[in-house]
């Protein structure tokens, strides 16, 4: 089965972890990408092929259609931010971006490797 993780998915689990462990309200989208890498790693051990849509044209798109729960910044050129709004809580980013997954990608999110690239 074939399955498709944009950026706002791999923005709102990346923010339900650093939530879950105290951490700032903020990650790039070079982080995320690396995110998105280590969960279509962990899936690709049970056959899944994971597609991940995290360019700059997700990223605008993102903006848009969740600009209640993120705010991209644009600081120079090369650098893409995004910060997740003030009042959004980690059960907001579950209802809307966990849990529509199936277990075994909620667990990806999950994986210590993949949170690792988040928090280091």
């Amino acid at each position: 089965m074939n399955q498709f993780i944009g950026i706002e998915d791999l923005a709102g689990n990346a923010f339900i972890e650093l939530l879950r462990r105290g951490k700032n309200d903020s990650v790039t989208v070079e982080q995320l990408s690396k995110y998105g890498e280590k969960v279509q790693q962990y899936l690709s051990k049970s056959k899944e092929k994971v597609f991940l849509l995290d360019n700059e044209n997700a990223v605008d798109a993102m903006e848009e259609k969740y600009s209640d729960f993120f705010k991209v910044e644009r600081p120079n050129q090369t650098d893409t931010i995004i910060k997740l709004k003030s009042g959004i809580s980690e059960k907001d980013l579950q209802i809307c971006f966990r849990a529509p997954f199936p277990v075994e990608t909620m667990i990806a999110f999950m994986d210590e490797h993949a949170v690792k690239v988040l928090v280091d």
